[in-house]
């Protein structure tokens, strides 16, 4: 099916062989010369299952129980927590959702696509089985796909432009999902531009970053319930030489519900060197209730850190940290309880 809109053109298609023809090189002649410039392509073979969802979404109503609504499907049970972002697809998306076969022939789309949605997918184990470097690619999406245990990988080739231009990566209810990016080699373009991660309720996941990975630009993380999480920069296969980490445009960490999470930044510093992170502002966290050290701050800053947690977590933390680990960390002080005597004192006033 193919609908001409005035912004573009939209095609839901059932079987993707339909764009066996537009190979990579094709794909980018046709945009050098003016043409593809907008498109939203949707490849499904469940449109039904789609419908039966967005009316169960309709007949939640905000006076119905929690209980009675979430108890029945896993897929909704979490959904009274904190969403995450919406994504905002951009002038050349792709979305693939509940496939009944391996989607093929998109390579020479996905070359050009600008953002891309994965859901409800069984056939994927890590998005470079569709493409290898998606050098165009901005945002992406990928929720419920029960196979997947990597997001992004390149240990398999060699290119040096891997999702160059990627801005933002959201990732939710993978259950078999070990780590986000896994690096065989590094390189500065790995993912240089990206700005924004957001992780929810995957599982199985240990760690962000499994190996060393340079993200000069990143600002925003949040994880969010991932209960067998333990560290976010995991360095224990990194060579004592080659340590140092720069995330000079990081502002905001917010972590929920990660209960086995230890650390976020490995905080020796006869093992590794110092997170350099100028820009960090704010570390929100509940929850986390292993986490026993924060990051090794290094460098001059322009503020300090302000850290918003539980009162006995951040009584642990300050405890088993030294005074000049703390110099960059400003814990924010608890709200102010009223006493019963001051309480009784307005009420006789009044």
């Amino acid at each position: 099916m193919m609908i001409n809109l005035d912004t573009g053109v939209c095609i839901s298609v059932r079987d993707s062989c339909l764009f066996y023809n537009l190979n990579q090189e094709n794909c980018r002649r046709l945009v050098a010369g003016g043409s593809l410039q907008s498109f939203y392509i949707l490849v499904s073979s469940c449109e039904k299952r789609k419908e039966n969802m967005r009316r169960l979404r309709q007949s939640i109503q905000p006076q119905t129980s929690a209980a009675c609504v979430y108890k029945e499907t896993d897929y909704f049970k979490n959904l009274i927590h904190m969403p995450p972002p919406a994504q905002h697809p951009r002038r050349r998306h792709v979305e693939i959702s509940s496939t009944e076969q391996k989607p093929k022939d998109l390579e020479g789309i996905l070359e050009i696509t600008e953002s891309l949605s994965v859901k409800d997918n069984d056939w994927l184990s890590c998005l470079d089985d569709l493409h290898q470097t998606f050098p165009r690619l901005k945002d992406v999406a990928v929720e419920r796909c029960q196979r997947m245990n990597q997001t992004f990988s390149t240990a398999w080739y060699g290119e040096d432009n891997v999702a160059s231009e990627l801005l933002s990566i959201r990732a939710g209810h993978l259950s078999q999902l070990t780590t986000i990016f896994y690096i065989y080699s590094q390189h500065e373009k790995y993912f240089a531009a990206l700005k924004h991660l957001y992780v929810y309720n995957c599982g199985n996941l240990k760690s962000i970053f499994t190996e060393r990975l340079l993200l000069p630009n990143l600002e925003t993380l949040i994880i969010t319930y991932c209960g067998k999480l333990q560290t976010v920069f995991d360095k224990s296969s990194m060579k004592p030489d080659d340590i140092e980490n720069k995330l000079q445009n990081l502002r905001k960490i917010r972590f929920e519900e990660l209960p086995q999470m230890r650390h976020i930044y490995d905080c020796d510093k006869h093992r590794v060197g110092p997170l350099h992170a100028p820009q960090w502002k704010t570390l929100y966290f509940r929850g986390c209730w292993s986490l026993c050290r924060l990051p090794f701050l290094e460098g001059p800053r322009d503020q300090e850190v302000c850290v918003d947690g539980e009162v006995s977590q951040c009584k642990k933390i300050k405890m088993q940290m030294k005074a000049e680990e703390l110099f960059h960390y400003k814990f924010k002080s608890p709200p102010h309880v009223a006493s019963k005597k001051s309480i009784n004192n307005r009420i006789f006033l009044k």
